[in-house]
């Protein structure tokens, strides 16, 4: 992750199989490509939210990037060859076009996005990939119970709160009080 094809990166290993696959995290840039621009999300990056992998690659790079992925996983899991150069460029750019936004709100009342393959929360003031009316996290700051995840979906310009209570196992100690 952060990395871009042709660069030359120091990286992190974040998770190792043991096989011949291992995901790994690029924590500094030695030789950039000339498709990197900095990040206009300052959460963007290693240990940091996991909804923004393609932020320090420039447009063009992006959609060529995405439509290598489409490929690939058509020819992987269908036997099909796509002739696709790249996917079609969001109207209005490459920010503010994200309808829903999963924010987590922990128990001691953090509001912010998940790290990547992480329970962790980032905490954040907005997203910049959100539409207006989903992007702010201004609706949970009253929120009082823990909760799990609570999501704002933008449906034809009407934002529709949908809330996940937060299950959790009993701890030991709750398990062996309710023992008669």
């Amino acid at each position: 992750r952060h990395a871009l094809p042709g660069e030359t990166v120091r990286a992190v290993v974040t998770e190792d199989g043991g096989k011949s696959f291992c995901r790994a995290d690029a924590v500094e840039v030695i030789a950039a490509s000339p498709d990197r621009v900095d990040a206009p999300c300052p959460h963007a990056g290693h240990g940091k939210c996991g909804g923004c992998d393609w932020q320090h690659a420039a447009a063009s790079a992006q959609r060529r990037l995405k439509a290598e992925v489409v490929r690939e996983q058509f020819r992987r899991l269908a036997g099909i060859d796509l002739d696709m150069d790249e996917v079609e460029a969001l109207p209005g750019g490459l920010l503010g076009w994200r309808t829903r936004v999963s924010f987590a709100v922990v128990r001691h009342g953090t509001v912010g996005l998940h790290r990547h393959r992480s329970r962790e929360v980032e905490p954040i003031p907005a997203c910049p990939l959100g539409v207006a009316e989903v992007a702010e996290i201004e609706p949970l700051r009253p929120l009082q119970q823990p909760v799990r995840r609570e999501r704002l979906v933008d449906v034809e310009q009407e934002v529709v709160p949908t809330l996940n209570q937060e299950r959790r196992r009993p701890d030991r100690r709750e398990l062996s009080e309710r023992r008669p």
